[in-house]
């Protein structure tokens, strides 16, 4: 399905844990590697390192129980994501898409 589609929208909000589904991941990964055009959305648009404070019940130190630093670049998602992610929800990523396909014409 994935090689066939013009278009992959995913559903990157967290997933039992701060970050996204892994299956859904790879889908976007390889749709990318694919050349497909990739949009997603997200329902927690807090960055990476506040839902992990939050979720893991830290404090303001940016470390995780073991000392190992939270990714903070003040981003939603991982780096490699992040930039995916157009809006809070379906609809609004749908209005994106129509958006970039008016701009085409």
């Amino acid at each position: 399905m994935i090689a066939s589609c013009d278009i992959l929208i995913a559903n990157l909000s967290p997933f039992r844990g701060p970050e996204p589904d892994s299956g859904t991941v790879w889908e976007v990964g390889y749709a990318q590697g694919l050349g497909k055009k990739v949009l997603a959305y997200s329902s927690d648009v807090r960055t990476l390192k506040e839902r992990t404070q939050a979720m893991l019940q830290l404090g303001a130190s940016g470390t995780d129980q073991e000392g190992m630093v939270i990714e903070d670049f003040g981003l939603t998602h991982n780096l490699m994501f992040a930039h995916l992610v157009v809006s809070d929800s379906l609809e609004g990523c749908l209005r994106e898409c129509g958006k970039d396909e008016k701009e085409k014409l």
